[in-house]
């Protein structure tokens, strides 16, 4: 009889097994592929939403040149010697070069404004995106965070590295925005002020 019972215990042991597995592959699956993936779609989403005229930008097709009129589905560069006028759907926009000065968006004159922003080795842990959320509902609604605050976050903690310069060159960016994302930490209390010309970290979510 206990010979029976070990028999029929074994499939459903292995098929809990099976199961275990697949969710572990899933949930794997989402943070090193979807989740990245995710993410730069909105970083795409921002920057046509940000596009304006006199904004230098490179097209997937690989054309250079500058923004000159901004329609909703549409937007038409000139580029070339004679000064060239073509029309992209937006979908085609690749990246922007330089924003136009009046812009606030960015900085023209940023080292890495040519080079696509982000890292994705850091941003996958979700205890910090967690954390995060959680200081977020506890602070001001209105208030509004970079897409890059919890790879960053993640960056600081794990690195044990919270200059700015450091920032920067780890996710591209330029220093106002990563003096930017930096500020929003210090604000949700993960970051201290600089104590001693440094700042400390102050929650460690793996903790």
């Amino acid at each position: 009889m206990s010979n029976l019972l070990l028999a029929a215990q074994q499939p459903q042991g292995q098929l809990f097994s099976s199961i275990f597995m697949f969710a572990l592959i899933g949930i794997a699956f989402y943070f090193l592929l979807i989740r990245p993936q995710k993410k730069q779609q909105q970083e795409f989403k921002q920057a046509m939403s940000a596009l304006k005229v006199g904004d230098i930008v490179v097209t997937r097709s690989g054309a250079k040149g500058k923004v000159i009129e901004v329609k909703d589905e549409t937007f038409i560069i000139e580029t070339g010697n004679n000064n060239t006028q073509i029309e992209y759907l937006k979908q085609a926009l690749s990246h922007i070069v330089s924003y136009d000065k009046e812009s606030s968006v960015n900085n023209s004159n940023s080292q890495f404004a040519n080079v696509p922003v982000g890292d994705f080795s850091y941003g996958n842990d979700k205890r910090f995106l967690d954390k995060i959320e959680e200081l977020k509902a506890k602070k001001d609604q209105d208030r509004k965070y970079d897409l890059l605050l919890e790879d960053v976050y993640e960056f600081i903690v794990v690195e044990n590295d919270t200059e700015v310069i450091s920032i920067q060159n780890k996710f591209r960016l330029d220093e106002e925005r990563a003096n930017k994302i930096v500020e929003d930490l210090e604000y949700l209390g993960v970051l201290s002020n600089l104590d001693l010309g440094k700042r400390r970290v102050l929650i460690d979510p793996r903790n």
